[in-house]
């Protein structure tokens, strides 16, 4: 989180949002690994969790500017 915060300029609202989706990203990724870890996961919620992960990630791409696909 602090890598992404310094490369950006420092406009509050687009650091705290950046600062969230990246926590997002940490709590999908946590939760995707514990419901793996269960013998006889949701794969609906799991499909549900992964998708959301993926869209948590392309707006950190386009937030970050490290994907040239959204410019």
């Amino acid at each position: 989180m602090q890598q992404a915060a310094k490369t950006l300029p420092q406009d509050p609202i687009r650091v705290s949002v950046l600062q969230r989706v990246e926590r997002d990203i940490a709590h999908l990724t946590d939760k995707i690994h514990a419901l793996e870890q269960q013998p006889h996961a949701n794969d609906q919620l799991l499909a549900a969790y992964r998708l959301m992960l993926q869209t948590r990630t392309e707006v950190l791409a386009c937030l970050t500017g490290s994907d040239d696909h959204y410019h």
